[in-house]
């Protein structure tokens, strides 16, 4: 696994940020590093989606600390991916950022799960409740 300088704990905070942000908005843009590494997590969640059980159930959660993305993983993205083995994402490279010449990289699915506008409604209204 790739090192981030922040550390240990903020990488899995800064991993679990991403995968919401990949479930809500489709897609996403990073630098190449953090595509990659993302991309073999994405991978590993898809992979768990597909057989709805209490121990994959468990591990989402432990990934994206939140029911109803676990919910979205299980009726959205499990079914699409289903008769499929890899390959559930992919990036596609953009060059250089203008501020300091990071290689940047889109990461996407390659199949369009769901619909985006009715993740974001949901997942924002979550949001404002206080727990």
């Amino acid at each position: 696994m790739i090192k981030f300088k922040e550390g240990q704990d903020a990488k899995q905070m800064l991993l679990k940020k991403y995968i919401r942000g990949l479930l809500i908005d489709k897609k996403m843009t990073l630098t190449i590093t953090k595509a990659k590494v993302m991309k073999s997590v994405m991978e590993r969640c898809v992979e768990k989606a597909k057989a709805k059980n209490e121990a994959n159930k468990n591990y989402l959660l432990r990934q994206v600390t939140d029911k109803k993305l676990v919910d979205i993983f299980f009726d959205e993205v499990g079914p699409a991916f289903k008769d499929r083995q890899g390959g559930y994402l992919k990036i596609k490279r953009l060059g250089a950022r203008v501020s300091d010449g990071a290689e940047m990289a889109l990461l996407e699915w390659t199949v369009l799960v769901g619909k985006a506008k009715e993740a974001k409604k949901e997942v924002k209204v979550d949001q404002t409740k206080k727990v």
